[in-house]
């Protein structure tokens, strides 16, 4: 049923990306998903499990951290070690 409302699409936007190019159609199209990812996803919460979407409106997670205690440092390319991971965690203590 997909593959049929979804061929013409396939159709459209192939012409029109031989008429003014692919990356055109490419980046509208990451426009349109970065803007409509979070709205979406909001509503599939809300409408599959919409208990689950008040409970975490009642009760957020909230990380509460000394930063003087705990830090969390990247280094996605490990440049300093090839020895090293490239995440390099600290531990935390729990604050009192």
């Amino acid at each position: 049923m997909v593959l049929l409302i979804g061929t013409p699409f396939f159709v459209f936007f192939g012409s029109l990306s031989d008429r003014i190019g692919r990356k055109p159609i490419i980046m509208a199209g990451c426009l349109i998903a970065a803007l409509s990812f979070f709205p979406l996803f909001k509503a599939l919460a809300h409408y599959t499990n919409p208990m689950l979407e008040a409970t975490t409106q009642k009760s957020p997670i909230v990380v509460i951290a000394n930063p003087n205690e705990c830090s969390f440092q990247l280094n996605p390319v490990a440049r300093r070690s090839s020895l090293r991971p490239a995440i390099l965690p600290r531990r935390c203590r729990r604050p009192v």
